[in-house]
């Protein structure tokens, strides 16, 4: 059976943005703060006070529950996003299933993007599955940073959309996406 999901819902409203330059955005330190995502069973350090978005899917598997969490500032969107599928939908113990999720997740980015992909890695979360890839695209050019998890009936992808495609002198994409804990972690 072949999961179908929304995941770039949010993605035009983070590309409007104008760009400026590719000097890294300055994020005070002090004000990032652990953000307690009740619904996902999980926090992650934003450097704002995030946004809140959420929508249920009647979809043939069941009913799939989403929710997003994003902080924006000038050039840099700092989102988490996680969708509750139905229970024993999910085969994460079956590594194609695992494999052709990744990869139908970072080819709709992708093509949602019409961008270009700069790395895809694995990167387990403890013993869950995960993906970490990097896209670039547009003129100039702007990128996303994201990792991908697969944890039970849940799919969280932890994502930075940047207008200035700073990533490598930036800090704080990593910072975020490496802030991810689930509350009852092992």
């Amino acid at each position: 059976m072949r999961v179908i999901f929304l995941i770039f819902y949010l993605l035009p409203v983070f590309l409007s943005g104008q760009p400026g330059s590719s000097a890294p955005e300055v994020l005070p330190t002090k004000s990032w703060r652990s953000v307690d995502l009740k619904e996902g069973l999980c926090t992650i350090l934003m450097p704002f006070e995030p946004q809140k978005v959420s929508d249920t899917l009647q979809t043939p598997i069941g009913q799939v529950i989403n929710y997003q969490y994003y902080a924006r500032q000038e050039q840099t969107t700092f989102m988490v996003s996680f969708w509750e599928y139905p229970p024993e939908v999910l085969p994460i113990d079956s590594l194609d299933f695992v494999n052709d999720f990744f990869e139908a997740t970072i080819s709709e980015s992708l093509s949602s993007t019409q961008g270009v992909l700069i790395y895809q890695t694995p990167d387990d979360f403890f013993e869950w599955p995960g993906q970490l890839w990097r896209i670039e695209f547009g003129q100039p050019s702007k990128g996303i940073k994201a990792k991908g998890i697969l944890i039970d009936n849940r799919f969280y992808l932890i994502q930075v959309v940047s207008l200035t495609n700073n990533f490598t002198s930036n800090p704080y994409p990593d910072r975020f996406i490496k802030s991810f804990k689930l509350n009852n972690e092992p």
